[in-house]
């Protein structure tokens, strides 16, 4: 019954997809999307024969230039900044404004985007997490990606429960994607990288920072630079990419408050827009808290799941949606369905 039910939820989307793509429906393909704050973004992308993609997830460029395509013919990319302030952009833009993003920080200056979007004439925002353009080992979650990756699934499960019985920690798992969940209840979530690293050693890995010397998953300092100098944005992702619903308001000092004003020091970027990891907001206490008291620290705090409508650019809100795995999918069949659904506006 599962099956059936997610085969349906598959076509449904498609054919939505199709309906939003088709001549036919573009005035109400214009009117929806000038409604709302249009973010797409991905993670990694790497040149079509980088082994990196193959550890870290992610696209090619040849999708990515493909994805550029499908962007020009329905949407005029702008920078994120750009979407956030300016109020009268959706009605005097040639169509609809849309931004894009990407996430965690990895290299896309020698993955090959850089080049790529600068050939476009494409703004882009890197969304960046300070643990991996300043630190020497891997996001605590790449690290367990590549754990995954390089000794499978039966012996991944074998040293994340030995790890959790070291600690104390109860939950199991049985297969890697129970990962997420046992993880979003793990307490300081500032230790995950510590986590992350002990469950590489019982894996019998190389050295992390060896392997990270060697592989140069991230933007570090210089390609950070040059991706600035090609006119592209930087922004916050967290020190570490914890799930931020566990935080307590002494860890957001450490985990935004710190990164957003090294992000200043460092690249003279003022208040950037913060992407929270996973989509995982702070508890809305806290939230308020953090825009109440430190409205001049972030552009505005960034969800994932759905295309906000432009009503909410006041609340500094907003959410995106990934597109990495169906572009056509959720940029065209979700946004729509959910607004038929009443899961949006």
């Amino acid at each position: 019954m599962a099956a059936i039910k997610t085969t349906a939820t598959g076509i449904a989307y498609a054919l939505g997809a199709a309906a939003m793509r088709s001549p036919l429906l573009r005035p109400l393909r214009e009117h929806f999307y000038r409604r709302r704050v249009n973010i797409v973004y991905y993670h990694g992308v790497w040149e079509v024969q980088d082994a990196r993609r193959q550890l870290f997830g992610g696209i090619d460029t040849d999708r990515l230039h493909a994805d550029l395509d499908v962007y020009t013919q329905y949407f005029s990319i702008v920078p994120l900044e750009r979407l956030l302030d300016d109020h009268q952009l959706a009605a005097q833009a040639p169509r609809p404004p849309l931004a894009i993003c990407f996430d965690d920080g990895f290299d896309l200056v020698g993955g090959g985007a850089c080049q790529l979007l600068a050939e476009r004439g494409v703004p882009a925002t890197a969304f960046i997490c300070q643990d991996a353009y300043a630190g020497d080992g891997l996001l605590w979650q790449h690290a367990l990606q590549v754990i995954h990756q390089k000794c499978g699934d039966t012996r991944f499960v074998e040293c994340f429960n030995a790890m959790q019985k070291e600690l104390g920690l109860h939950d199991t798992i049985h297969t890697f994607m129970d990962y997420h969940a046992v993880a979003q209840a793990w307490p300081q979530q500032g230790e995950n990288a510590a986590r992350a690293a002990r469950i590489w050693t019982l894996a019998g890995l190389e050295d992390i920072q060896s392997f990270r010397a060697s592989q140069r998953p991230y933007m570090e300092e210089d390609e950070l630079r040059t991706w600035l100098d090609h006119g592209h944005a930087l922004g916050c992702h967290s020190r570490s990419h914890p799930f931020s619903s566990a935080l307590t308001e002494t860890d957001v000092e450490r985990e935004y408050l710190l990164p957003a004003k090294d992000l200043e020091e460092r690249f003279a970027v003022r208040k950037p827009a913060l992407a929270y990891p996973f989509g995982d907001r702070l508890a809305p206490a806290i939230e308020n808290s953090l825009l109440d008291m430190h409205a001049d620290r972030f552009h505005a705090l960034l969800g994932t799941h759905r295309l906000s409508h432009r009503s909410e650019l006041a609340s500094r809100r907003i959410d995106r949606v990934e597109v990495e795995f169906d572009l056509s999918r959720a940029l065209f069949g979700e946004p729509p369905l959910q607004v038929l659904r009443g899961r949006a506006y």
